[in-house]
């Protein structure tokens, strides 16, 4: 027996020298294109029975006791291609270990529904990059371990041709992704992602978001909002900016404020205003300063001071 076409492929127990036929033991059948049959059946030991098929084209199949696992191990070699065509359906069920290897590209095409759905954990390794594209939507879900519940990982090229959701309800269970490259997610339509509990997200470089056509909104509805930053911040806006609040507003800083105009400034307040300070307070205009209480007023210009009221008095003490 030659295995020059597949140097993966186990070796027999006759060829490893397990199993040595004893004369007399040996049976078969030889064709003149070079294929034959042979079967090694000894009662003395049964547990070594083996049998080869050989086919003139290369493709062979050995038969063997396997005596570790007491069972029949088969093993198969096809030199050429391998086609199958079931008219109905296919069932496969593998009591142990299942492993498929392809030395080249591979492909599993549906013309309905495809459901993969594992007990255990679910590992996904892709050497370049990993591109996959749907037509419609994307729904995540990932339950307890005792419910099942599905996932992906790897880095990732996707392509979305349709709304995407993102739902998860987990409770308990971990969903871990881990990339090593560059990750590009590219929706034509829209994305909802809908969390219950928390969510971290830790980016060690730099984080831009850009809304090219849109609005861009953010509502907390149960909870507070705080954003910290350790150096500097800026707000910059295009067009008008308000800063509203149904209670209180307050503005700190422990060094210098300062708050400047490019045009006309107002500062209204419907109740009481207060402004003091606890050391030095000075109000200062290139051109005038008028302080104004009803139809009384103080204006201060350069050089000159107006008062204008029905009635002038000073107090002492």
């Amino acid at each position: 027996m030659s295995d020059k076409n597949n140097k993966k492929l186990p070796k027999c127990s006759v060829n490893r020298g397990d199993t040595k036929p004893k004369y007399g033991y040996v049976y078969g059948e030889a064709d003149a294109c070079g294929g034959g049959h042979l079967r090694y059946r000894n009662p003395a030991e049964n547990d070594k029975t083996w049998e080869q098929t050989v086919k003139p084209s290369g493709n062979y199949q050995t038969i063997e006791h396997d005596q570790q696992q007491d069972v029949e191990l088969h093993t198969h070699l096809h030199p050429g291609h391998t086609r199958v065509y079931v008219g109905k359906g296919h069932s496969k069920q593998i009591d142990g270990q299942h492993d498929v290897n392809g030395e080249k590209t591979g492909r599993h095409e549906y013309g309905g529904d495809a459901a993969y759905n594992k007990k255990g954990d679910h590992y996904e390794g892709s050497g370049g990059k990993r591109i996959w594209g749907t037509g419609g939507g994307v729904f995540e879900h990932h339950t307890s371990p005792d419910g099942g519940g599905g996932g992906s990982g790897g880095s990732a090229v996707g392509g979305i041709f349709g709304d995407t959701d993102s739902g998860s309800t987990d409770q308990g269970t971990k969903h871990n992704k881990v990339v090593d490259g560059d990750t590009v997610t590219k929706n034509k339509g829209n994305h909802h992602s809908n969390r219950e509990g928390d969510e971290v997200t830790a980016i060690s470089g730099n984080k831009l978001t850009m809304i090219k056509k849109g609005d861009y909104a953010t509502n907390v509805q149960g909870g507070n909002w705080d954003s910290d930053v350790s150096q500097k911040a800026r707000f910059k806006s295009g067009d008008d900016m308000a800063m509203l609040t149904d209670k209180n507003y307050s503005s700190a800083s422990k060094e210098k404020t300062s708050i400047s105009s490019g045009k006309d400034m107002t500062i209204h307040s419907d109740a009481k205003n207060d402004i003091s300070s606890k050391s030095d307070m000075t109000i200062s205009s290139d051109s005038k300063i008028t302080i104004k209480v009803g139809g009384s007023s103080i204006t201060i210009e350069d050089g000159t001071i107006t008062i204008k009221a029905s009635k002038i008095k000073f107090e002492e003490g």
